[in-house]
């Protein structure tokens, strides 16, 4: 795994993914292969902290599955993709109407009016972004004051991960862009993401760590997320927003995450900063915002 706590070449990364995902049937093959409950807890969340008729924008909605499922639940809902093809599709399947509605769009400059939605979602959408502040400003922008920002997307910043890795070894045909090729490499690993999430935990190191992506059609591997494109976590994205000005809204004591670790704590009454820590460098990232009206977007 090469990490670089640069963009190289932004824009050419960015018209990379564009046309992997303008044309790449396989992947949309993969997105119809997910069912309702990829999306529960994205919908459950949205439920509870949305007011009923909230206009909702559902940024990288893929084939549409998720922005339909928020529109029943009361919500009227924007969906949009950088794949025309994905869109296509969506249409195709949910069409158009008064409280859903489908548009291609690149997630960096979209071309909502300022101050539009009530909340700005996405699931599984920010880990595949070349410009991770960029895209977060852009979605600070089309949304309304004192609006939320939802996100979830998966953790790559898991030293436990790495160590089970090391542990259990076993050699795989093929490693995604943040996984070790050899025991010793996972252990090395364990060991740097462990310094790395405790230093940006502690504000220490705010670097984004960029990866090359994957992008092939092999159906072994298209859309299992080798198509990555930063060591997606917790502390970037929350430490990004507070830096844009936005409150963050404590989503780790309505989380379901359990283990025996954490339940060991808990047994010890460990401080609730220390269990936070733990969650947040195991568990999927639910990264909730709220906008402050005073809040700045030039803020560095």
């Amino acid at each position: 795994m090469t990490l670089t706590g640069h963009r190289k070449n932004q824009k050419k990364g960015n018209t990379e993914l564009e046309q992997f995902y303008r044309c790449s049937q396989v992947y949309l093959d993969h997105l119809k292969r997910k069912n309702q409950e990829t999306f529960g807890s994205y919908i459950e969340v949205c439920k509870r902290l949305l007011s009923a008729g909230a206009t909702i924008l559902d940024c990288g909605c893929g084939i549409g599955m998720s922005s339909y499922l928020l529109t029943k639940e009361g919500f009227k809902v924007t969906g949009t993709d950088i794949s025309p093809l994905f869109i296509s599709e969506a249409k195709r399947k949910y069409g158009n109407g008064q409280n859903l509605k489908f548009f291609v769009q690149d997630v960096s400059k979209m071309s909502f009016p300022d101050c539009s939605f009530d909340a700005v979602c996405s699931i599984a959408m920010l880990e595949h972004v070349t410009d991770v502040k960029g895209v977060l400003v852009e979605m600070r922008r089309v949304l309304k004051n004192r609006g939320r920002l939802i996100i979830f997307m998966p953790n790559h910043l898991d030293p436990v991960h790495r160590l089970t890795a090391c542990i259990q070894w076993r050699k795989e045909d093929r490693y995604k862009p943040w996984e070790a090729t050899s025991r010793i490499k996972a252990f090395c690993q364990f060991i740097r993401t462990g310094f790395l999430a405790i230093a940006k935990a502690a504000g220490i190191n705010k670097k984004i760590y960029y990866i090359e992506p994957v992008l092939s059609n092999d159906e072994n591997i298209c859309g299992e997320d080798f198509d990555t494109t930063w060591l997606a976590n917790w502390f970037d994205v929350e430490n990004i927003l507070r830096r844009l000005g936005f409150s963050i809204e404590d989503t780790i004591s309505s989380r379901n995450f359990e283990s025996r670790i954490l339940r060991a704590m808990k047994v010890l009454r460990l401080p609730k900063g220390i269990q936070s820590f733990y969650i947040k460098i195991r568990a999927t990232c639910v990264v909730v915002g709220v906008k402050n009206e005073s809040s700045s977007a030039g803020r560095s």
